[in-house]
């Protein structure tokens, strides 16, 4: 069959910055088997695909369910733990920088109030393929593949916003809550925003007017771990996003989230992820970082 395309209308145009697409992901069962610690991305836009299964992901303090064919948005700085039900499901993942959607903060693909995850219905084997021929092209080294790359990432995003014009995202209601899983989710959100700082159970606590025995029960109760396993997990998770997209050495990854002795940060890392940082960046086909 033949058909003409649709008029384009300028108005019709979405306006999304200048997007560049930095990282492309394929996560499969054995990629999985190495545990992902809670983490969150600077200045970056991860856009994943489900590929098979279902599984509850924990994003800015909030437990999604996630199904097959559905899509997943972290805007930047949005702490999310694939993890949070173990392992976490096959699927591809996208990370951009160079968003600026009209009326939201850089970086940016949501509201900060729509939900992020996003069910792809009937369309989800377009995305499908979609997600798919961008990660082939970006392991070639042809001369175009890098262009072709960021031109079906720009592709995947106008019809991304064409899925979800006019539908109402909302976020996972929290109003329901009782007044104390609020406080508890605000205590974490706090916790995620300063995990990499000299924090102290006292601090915290001290900042919420409440006691630190009240604090430990309640934020054990929001999140099912303690506070400073929490805090460990945070900062072993920015630990490897770090491994994963720079070449900072160790000794400076180390420093970056906090712990200045790097014998405990390698201690704390093995003992968390199952491996020390200089395998896990090895094992993650980064090679060209620096060492020590």
């Amino acid at each position: 069959m033949h058909y003409s395309l649709p008029s384009m209308q300028p108005e019709a145009f979405h306006t999304f910055g200048e997007p560049t697409l930095l990282f492309t992901n394929y996560c499969d069962e054995q990629y999985q088997q190495h545990p992902r610690s809670p983490h969150s991305h600077h200045e970056m836009v991860e856009i994943l695909y489900i590929l098979r299964s279902n599984g509850i992901f924990e994003i800015n303090g909030v437990p999604y369910p996630v199904h097959s064919g559905d899509l997943v948005i972290y805007n930047s700085d949005a702490v999310h733990n694939e993890a949070y039900q173990y392992p976490p499901p096959p699927l591809y993942g996208l990370e951009t920088t160079g968003i600026q959607v009209a009326g939201l903060p850089s970086n940016y693909l949501l509201p900060p109030s729509a939900c992020p995850v996003i069910p792809l219905g009937d369309r989800a084997a377009e995305f499908r393929h979609l997600f798919h021929s961008i990660y082939e092209q970006s392991r070639k080294t042809s001369t175009h593949a890098g262009m072709i790359c960021q031109h079906l990432f720009r592709a995947l995003l106008y019809m991304l916003y064409d899925l979800i014009d006019g539908q109402e995202q909302v976020r996972a209601d929290t109003n329901k809550e009782s007044k104390a899983d609020q406080l508890g989710r605000q205590i974490q959100i706090y916790i995620d925003e300063h995990a990499l700082e000299d924090l102290s159970v006292q601090s915290v606590a001290d900042h919420f007017a409440i006691s630190s025995a009240y604090l430990f029960r309640l934020f054990k109760q929001t999140t099912g771990t303690s506070l400073m396993q929490y805090i460990i997990q945070r900062r072993i998770g920015e630990a490897q996003t770090l491994l994963l997209i720079t070449d900072l050495s160790i000794t400076e990854v180390s420093q970056k989230v906090g712990y200045n002795n790097l014998s405990h940060f390698v201690k704390m890392f093995t003992q968390n992820v199952g491996m020390s940082p200089r395998k896990y960046r090895k094992q993650s086909g980064v090679t060209n970082a620096r060492q020590g």
